[in-house]
């Protein structure tokens, strides 16, 4: 099969590309999508094996959109509960009380590279353990804050710090490469 592009959703319809073609599902409820058309297309009918495999997708992505808002939802009531993030916005699939990696006795250090952007310099956290993501984005505000990268202050995810830019840490971390682990900031705009 080909791809489905999601194109967006308005109101109770879902505006759809496959194959080239432009269509409309009508949402009847969160749970089951029906009533798929084509749009523009007066002599061209969908097999109907196609539409099936349409409306399954269709209705996947609207229970990933109910998620989606469930995790939105719990960051506004965080940020409103906190007051921590002035400047930064999270883009994770987890809550902000969901524990983010376990860390038993080992030492994490979360980074963010200076590179450019701004005018501050590398941020290096303190070591953390069994950090939520909330406690992420408390450390990803800070080091947005000291890097003074504010262009990208969307928080993607965490990857290892490469080995090959080691160099690029303050000279403070060289004193336990060894046993610390650093995690440096995903970030887009």
């Amino acid at each position: 099969m080909n791809d489905l592009i999601i194109n967006e959703r308005k109101g109770d319809k879902i505006l759809w590309t496959y194959d080239g073609l432009d269509g409309t599902t009508d949402i009847v409820d969160e749970d089951y999508v029906c009533n798929t058309e084509l749009v523009n297309c007066d002599n061209i009918r969908l097999t109907r094996s196609c539409q099936i495999w349409i409306e399954e997708q269709l209705a996947a992505a609207v229970l990933v959109a109910a998620e989606s808002e469930r995790i939105w939802d719990a960051w506004e009531q965080w940020e409103e509960e906190t007051g921590d993030l002035l400047v930064v916005i999270p883009s994770i699939d987890h809550t902000p009380d969901e524990i983010a990696f376990e860390t038993p006795g080992v030492e994490f250090r979360l980074v963010a590279l200076h590179e450019g952007w701004g005018q501050g310099s590398t941020f290096v956290s303190a070591p953390v353990e069994n950090p939520t993501w909330g406690d992420v984005m408390r450390q990803f505000e800070v080091a947005v804050q000291m890097t003074g990268d504010t262009h990208h202050n969307f928080m993607e995810g965490l990857i290892l710090l490469p080995e090959s830019k080691y160099h690029k840490l303050p000279p403070v971390c060289e004193m336990h490469p060894e046993d610390t682990i650093y995690l440096q900031f995903c970030t887009g705009s």
